[in-house]
């Protein structure tokens, strides 16, 4: 299999995250798919209920700004941009994907396959507007999945770009995408690691 440069360099930054005895089996750039993640578990004391004029607080709030979201609110995205991910709170799909949602800055993401995990990771934040390229030397972990979890990986065409969804044990699953310009090869590889 021939690496390009960035591979053998995505393939460097995620063999230093490595335990001893562990084996690298594929690692490359990779974007969680754009539409509706799970939600998170609520925080402690969320339980409290809005009375009437709070509900309707939140209505006009959410027509001042789309940015507050509301219960229902999620079906249009839904039919109208599709699922990134989907499952219960708790689970690993909802877990990767806030996970993602809490960086900040300009990063790529990374998933790294070993014989033992599935980790996501993020490259170092760089400028958004550089003109340097995003360094590949260390990315950093955010999550990490057990390779038992990991129940199956497909590949299939996603408009212009190859989507990978990756299914969990838990009934979760979460979808992303390859970069614009990029080949199969990345998607491949990354199912065909989680697969074997």
């Amino acid at each position: 299999m021939d690496l390009t440069e960035t591979d053998r360099s995505w393939t460097a930054a995620a063999g230093a995250l490595l335990e001893p005895d562990e084996r690298l089996l594929a690692a490359e750039e990779i974007d969680l798919a754009s539409g509706v993640t799970p939600e998170s578990p609520p925080e402690p004391g969320d339980g409290t209920s809005l009375s009437l004029l709070g509900k309707v607080g939140n209505l006009f709030l959410h027509l001042l700004s789309p940015n507050i979201t509301l219960p229902g609110q999620n079906l249009v995205d839904v039919l109208l941009i599709g699922r990134a991910a989907a499952g219960p709170p708790g689970s690993h799909a909802e877990m990767i994907c806030t996970a993602l949602s809490t960086t900040r800055g300009h990063r790529r993401t990374v998933l790294a396959v070993t014989d033992r995990r599935l980790l996501v990771c993020v490259s170092p934040e760089t400028p958004l507007f550089s003109l340097r390229d995003v360094p590949c030397d260390r990315v950093e972990p955010l999550r990490t999945v057990p390779r038992a979890a990991v129940t199956g990986a497909v590949v299939r065409r996603y408009r212009v770009r190859r989507r990978l969804r990756i299914t969990f044990g838990d009934g979760s699953w979460a979808a992303f995408v390859t970069p614009f310009g990029s080949s199969l090869g990345p998607a491949r590889r990354l199912a065909a690691a989680l697969t074997t």
